[in-house]
């Protein structure tokens, strides 16, 4: 089934942000962690649309970045996304993503500061699985030989985008 999926990578790392105004800080290990506790501000851009030719539904071109795991994903409907191990998330229910940081259409693009007020985004949980083994390989030189071989492979869960839900502020 693995070859069937188109695994995205996860846009965040350290601090090279896809939201711009959301600060990321450096802690052990490379993990990086928010202050999702401030007031919640949005900055709302309405674009002007110059070409009326195509008629689109505004719920299947839009996208949303979602917060998951510490990791930012750009998302749109009937993605699917490998995430970390999410322990509340059981196989074959629907999954709630609350941390939107950005909901944007062809027509219109919110930003949050750092959330996006009343925006959600449903997926549904396909699998629970292991992702490829990474191999880590220590070898010292000059120690005869001594050298160390070790495997791990971590537990990921795929979600597949089912519903971005945002109403626009009049």
């Amino acid at each position: 089934m693995n070859h069937l999926l188109c695994r995205l990578r996860p846009v965040f790392r350290h601090q090279n942000s896809l939201v711009p105004g959301l600060s990321a800080l450096r802690c052990g290990r490379g993990f990086a962690t928010f202050d999702l506790t401030g007031p919640h501000k949005t900055s709302f851009v309405e674009h002007v649309v110059k070409d009326d030719n195509t008629v689109t539904s505004p719920v299947t071109t839009r996208f949303a970045v979602v917060l998951v795991g510490g990791l930012q994903y750009k998302v749109t409907v009937d993605d699917v996304i490998v995430v970390n191990n999410l322990d509340d998330a059981v196989v074959g229910s629907d999954y709630a993503l609350d941390n939107v940081l950005l909901v944007g259409s062809k027509d219109y693009t919110v930003v949050g500061r750092p959330l996006v007020k009343g925006a959600k985004v449903t997926a549904f949980v396909e699998e629970k699985t292991h992702d490829e083994k990474i191999l880590i390989f220590k070898k010292r030189r000059k120690n005869n030989g001594s050298k160390r071989m070790r495997g791990f492979r971590r537990q990921v869960d795929l979600l597949r985008i089912t519903n971005i839900d945002y109403s626009v502020p009049n």
